[in-house]
């Protein structure tokens, strides 16, 4: 399990992080959402081992991220970022074989888990291309494929993938098909942790979800319990209506256009929905 227990960070005088704290389990997919500024993308870096000028405590399986080394750490959780450069023509099964870089073992085995890989995430039929030749979504899920090899039987350990808006830049079927791959590996037993922008995205796909605003917490526990008028109204600042998608069966968000909330307390009275059974 992956915990994360008051975490703060500041630069300079100015306040990033405000004792966050969550856990994340083998199996679960955890979604982070709230407004530009909340410090979404500041906690996936400090919880990934990238910036160590925290306080607070971050473990893995009851071990200190700390006291892992670069490579040890490597075997327990890959990360996929905004955006990944490839400055040279490599072509897509070269691209794939960089998440095992870390991980010394026999060509045979290395090319038996990139086929392993690049099968369960459908890119075997162009592992010869030029990556610079695919699109925007296939270009994101090769790079999904490489963060699930650097990860596929590096450790005995459950692990754990880290997505910092995965879904950034893409078309619809593009954005299902990341996240769906995403949810995939829940039943091999990793935890996902994904900074996501679209609510409707991260309901559909996440266990957990947890809001954030200015540093702080709003709320966080099951999708259909924060996922409500009041909690997500308090995150952004914008009045949204709310109803059910009955397909996939959770609630689904309606921004109201030109509607800020700013300094608005929401009123308790109100007939939201059945979703309004949470605390705040």
């Amino acid at each position: 399990m992956l915990i994360a227990n008051n975490i703060s960070y500041t630069i300079g005088s100015k306040g990033i992080l405000h004792d966050v704290s969550f856990t994340l389990k083998p199996g679960e997919f955890k979604a982070v959402v709230g407004p530009n500024g909340a410090g979404k993308s500041s906690l996936l870096k400090i919880v990934i081992g990238e910036n160590k000028y925290y306080q607070g405590k971050v473990s893995y399986h009851d071990k200190p991220l700390k006291a892992f080394g670069i490579k040890e750490i490597s075997k327990v959780r890959a990360v996929l970022p905004q955006e990944s450069q490839v400055n040279f023509p490599f072509t897509v099964s070269e691209i794939v074989e960089m998440g095992r870089s870390a991980i010394m073992e026999k060509k045979l085995h290395l090319d038996k888990v990139v086929e392993e890989v690049m099968q369960s995430t459908g890119v075997t039929s162009f592992r010869e291309r030029n990556y610079h030749t695919l699109s925007g979504g296939e270009k994101q899920k090769v790079q999904l494929t490489r963060v699930i090899a650097q990860i596929w039987d590096s450790s005995d350990l459950s692990k754990f993938i880290f997505l910092d808006e995965p879904t950034a830049s893409l078309d619809m079927a593009q954005q299902h098909q990341i996240l769906g791959l995403a949810k995939q590996l829940c039943k091999k037993d990793v935890g996902v942790f994904a900074v996501i922008h679209d609510l409707n995205l991260a309901a559909q796909y996440a266990d957990n979800l947890m809001f954030m605003k200015k540093g702080k917490v709003v709320c966080q526990g099951p999708v259909k319990q924060v996922m409500n008028k009041r909690i997500i109204e308090k995150t952004f600042e914008h009045e949204v209506a709310m109803a059910f998608d009955e397909i996939n069966e959770v609630p689904y968000i309606l921004p109201k256009r030109n509607q800020p909330v700013v300094n608005r307390t929401v009123k308790k009275n109100l007939n939201y929905n059945s979703y309004e059974q949470i605390n705040s």
